[in-house]
């Protein structure tokens, strides 16, 4: 009596949760009792896509690149020809153009003023991004969100970059003047 209510139970729970019975009856020769199992039905009849990614489901996260470059920039198109916003007085190819394209490294903390001035007036995101140490406050480990919250934020769009004026560097050490202009 006790197999038959188990068999009962659980046929009234497979129609109930979608799930199959699946008995098996092995041969009584051996002595073996039969066994019941639950299976999940097949489920839903939609067609399934192939899978983008291979650590869970749904759309793989956002490449930085990819967020980018759906950004705009004020980078003109022959920038390494025009005067470099920095105010040195050279090109920008010649000046801040081959700190902000990783071409070169800063050496100076007027290289980094320069190339951070020239990056903020430019609207170059990602140089900001990668010249902000990690002990900063503004510093996020999570660099698309970064760079979405950069551009959404209006924190290269609410100012014009008028001028850049440092003093000599003394012992590493140099004062600077920004001037900016609200829109």
């Amino acid at each position: 009596m006790h197999a038959m209510s188990t068999i009962l139970f659980l046929t009234l729970l497979g129609f109930t949760t979608g799930f199959s019975i699946i008995t098996s009856r092995p041969n009584a020769a051996v002595g073996a009792r039969p066994t019941t199992a639950l299976a999940a039905k097949g489920g839903s009849k939609k067609k399934k896509g192939i899978a983008r990614t291979t650590k869970g489901f749904g759309e793989p996260p956002p490449k930085l690149e990819d967020v980018l470059a759906k950004m705009k920039t004020r980078t003109p198109d022959n920038a390494n020809e025009v005067d470099c916003p920095c105010g040195s007085g050279k090109t920008h190819g010649e000046c801040c153009g081959p700190f902000l394209s990783g071409e070169k490294k800063c050496l100076t903390p007027s290289d980094v003023l320069r190339s951070r001035y020239t990056a903020f007036t430019w609207r170059n995101i990602k140089y900001i991004m990668d010249t902000t140490h990690e002990t900063c406050r503004d510093y996020r480990e999570d660099r698309v969100a970064w760079a979405n919250d950069l551009n959404k934020g209006g924190m290269f769009d609410s100012f014009t970059f008028v001028k850049l004026d440092p003093s000599k560097e003394e012992d590493g050490r140099m004062k600077m003047r920004a001037s900016l202009s609200l829109k």
